[in-house]
């Protein structure tokens, strides 16, 4: 089931992108803004933790994973 996740979430970002490009200037300034906002909303915030959870749930959790991950988000944070 998680497996799948990724795959149906980009899916409906890509429905959400083609919404948006099909109503422009056929809807209100008000709907256009709030589509304007799903679509990086979306691209931004959920499909990143969609693909998180799923390397996070997939992957087989050791001690060593734990300390190298560790090391690498400090790494990252530098």
């Amino acid at each position: 089931m998680v497996i799948v996740a990724p795959p149906i979430a980009l899916g409906l970002h890509q429905s959400d992108e083609n919404f948006v490009w099909s109503v422009q200037g056929h809807v209100s300034r008000r709907v256009g803004e709030v589509l304007m906002w799903t679509h990086p909303v979306y691209a931004l915030i959920v499909l990143p933790t969609v693909v998180s959870l799923m390397v996070y749930v997939l992957t087989p959790h050791s001690s060593l994973l734990t300390r190298l991950s560790d090391d690498v988000f400090f790494l990252l944070s530098l």
